[in-house]
């Protein structure tokens, strides 16, 4: 069992170091095969990372919309959210593969998964995730800003005082707000269109579906926590040890874990079980982090990720092959 990374296209240096004490390799699904970050083909090779890539030949329909839009949006628009926020209440920029129609159809037609009147349903959920993506990778990249500037700041205050110690660098006030608005923003939105374009990534081979999903927005684990009501939390490790990604010290615990939670996925579920986990050895180990995993009983990933997408894009449904796993489980990443 796999874990695949949501509802975002794009993943950071930190946000992947921390996921992968946990997990490697981490699925991620790109909308297509544009602008892909060297970083991103770097973990891919050191095994961190798997990048799925959806069927079809729409790059260069991709890209041209890509260009228009960043052009339409420098226009329009400044400040952090550019390439998404105009979108939602005007159509000034506006033609059969624009951004601002595959909103506006997201937005008026939320029962429908969003898509009922656009003529290319699947291209309208990688415009908009490929938009989203480049955003994401913006913000990701102030935050970076924010934090080399932070630590030189830091370096030239302990030089001042003629300090020594290699103390940890606290953050500074905004750099945190930064990076969890980036994640926090449009969650609806992205989740039905990032739904749609799972049913283009997998079949129904045993090998490509999987019942763990990871996400980093706190937004998006409040919503779906509130829609899962009969979600129950399993694990909850509070302070986890943040090593090097070249660092495989814990590769036995990562995988008595994931035998632990594909066992839970696919047995029959009782409030009253009693499974504990663990943490690794935190020895030697300064920066932590927290994590926790809630189980959806009775909900199988296909029927997981179809009510995020109501309409059944691909009538998995209808299907007569039998799930393999019986539940979902969610991680929600602190960070």
């Amino acid at each position: 069992m796999k874990p695949v990374y949501f509802p975002f296209t794009h993943i950071s240096e930190d946000i992947l170091k921390k996921i992968s004490v946990c997990f490697r390799p981490l699925t991620v699904l790109l909308p297509s095969g544009l602008n892909i970050s060297g970083d991103m083909e770097k973990w891919v090779e050191s095994g961190l990372l798997e990048m799925r890539l959806p069927a079809g030949d729409d790059d260069d329909r991709l890209q041209a919309m890509l260009k228009d839009y960043r052009v339409w949006a420098n226009l329009h628009q400044s400040g952090q959210k550019a390439y998404l926020n105009p979108l939602m209440d005007e159509i000034p920029f506006f033609n059969d593969t624009s951004m601002s129609q595959i909103v506006k159809d997201i937005k008026e037609n939320p029962q429908d998964g969003g898509f009922r009147n656009c003529p290319d349903p699947l291209f309208s959920a990688k415009a908009f995730l490929l938009i989203a993506q480049e955003f994401d990778r913006q913000q990701c990249e102030v935050n970076q800003d924010v934090q080399s500037f932070e630590k030189k700041e830091h370096d030239l205050m302990k030089n001042l005082k003629g300090e020594n110690d290699d103390g940890d660098v606290g953050p500074l006030s905004d750099a945190t707000p930064w990076a969890d608005n980036a994640m926090n923003y449009m969650v609806e939105e992205r989740l039905r269109v990032w739904a749609r374009l799972f049913f283009n990534n997998i079949s129904l081979d045993d090998q490509e579906i999987t019942a763990l999903f990871i996400t980093g927005s706190s937004l998006t684990s409040e919503y779906l926590l509130e829609k899962f009501s009969d979600a129950e939390r399993i694990f909850e490790f509070d302070s986890l040890p943040i090593s090097n990604l070249k660092n495989d010290k814990t590769k036995g615990w990562r995988k008595h874990l994931i035998d632990t939670l594909d066992n839970l996925a696919k047995s029959r579920w009782s409030s009253s079980s009693n499974v504990v986990v663990q943490g690794p050895d935190r020895k030697g180990c300064g920066e932590k982090m927290a994590l926790s995993l809630d189980i959806i009983p009775e909900t199988s990933p296909i029927d997981f990720v179809s009510s995020l997408f109501p309409s059944n894009p691909n009538g998995m449904a209808e299907n007569s092959i039998e799930p393999e796993f019986n539940h979902t489980i969610i991680g929600h990443l602190a960070l």
